[in-house]
């Protein structure tokens, strides 16, 4: 079992990854149709464009859920829907759906971006920046829940499956966890979730079903201090997000689940 430290990062042959997402957010900007059009014509890789509706939701303690404004968010995506780039009232984001390819051209990507949007609209100060890894391990069988991941998962985010004086059978399971440093904060969601059990063929239907299921391991760090836009400061930020979101992914899963994914080395160009 790896301790959280500094690992290598290498390249997951079959990876659990499902999103990868990167998030600006600043003071809310007018964006004017030139705006857009600016924005539209420089990003070239991301040619399918579209526009979202949706409705704000505010949670304050004092006051409960309050709803927000509608929201008008501009999408951009690639020719097939791999990464998309969304721009809203104050925030911008970078989302790779699928073909993740690796940190240092998922990187390139925001970099080319976040300066196609401060052309246009001249960011200066930004209010928050985040950095967000969403896994699934699948369960093909969860019918025995946590105890399906006993020799895949960390024994201690399965806590307290497996305890002493413990006798309970856990079957689904969800936990948040908010983490800190000396200099980075985090957020770390886990859990066991439950998909609609599968038939097997010609069993009546409470017979020879399958419960499967998924572990999500969703690890997310994030500056939320107001601070000066500095481009070079946010790729080091960026860098630092990633290094810490990786250590504890491979300290999440057992040597033996990580060897399941098939690691090679990466080169110098991934």
């Amino acid at each position: 079992m790896c301790t959280v430290a500094d690992h290598p990062h290498p390249i997951l042959t079959n990876a659990p990854l499902q999103t990868v997402v990167c998030e600006l957010r600043f003071p809310a900007p007018f964006l004017v149709t030139e705006d857009l059009r600016a924005i539209r014509s420089a990003l070239k890789d991301y040619p399918l464009s579209d526009t979202q509706q949706g409705i704000g939701i505010e949670l304050n303690p004092e006051s409960g859920v309050r709803q927000q404004p509608m929201i008008q968010r501009h999408l951009f995506s690639t020719l097939d829907e791999s990464h998309q780039v969304s721009i809203g009232p104050g925030s911008l984001a970078l989302e790779a759906r699928s073909g993740y390819e690796g940190f240092k051209r998922f990187l390139e990507r925001w970099l080319q971006i976040v300066g196609v949007v401060q052309s246009a609209i001249e960011l200066t100060i930004q209010t928050r920046l985040g950095l967000r890894y969403v896994n699934q391990l699948l369960v093909e069988d969860a019918s025995a829940g946590l105890a399906a991941l006993s020799n895949r998962v960390n024994a201690a985010l399965l806590s307290p499956f497996g305890s002493d004086g413990f006798p309970y059978h856990v079957t689904t399971s969800f936990e948040e966890m908010r983490l800190r440093d000396e200099s980075l904060n985090g957020t770390l969601r886990h859990g066991l979730q439950l998909a609609a059990p599968v038939q097997a063929p010609g069993a009546p239907p409470t017979e020879g079903s399958v419960t499967r299921g998924f572990y999500a391991l969703d690890i997310d760090f994030y500056d939320d201090q107001r601070k000066t836009f500095a481009i070079d400061d946010q790729k080091e930020q960026l860098k630092a997000f990633n290094h810490s979101i990786w250590n504890i992914f491979r300290w999440a899963v057992t040597d033996e689940e990580y060897a399941r994914m098939e690691p090679r080395e990466r080169d110098e160009t991934s």
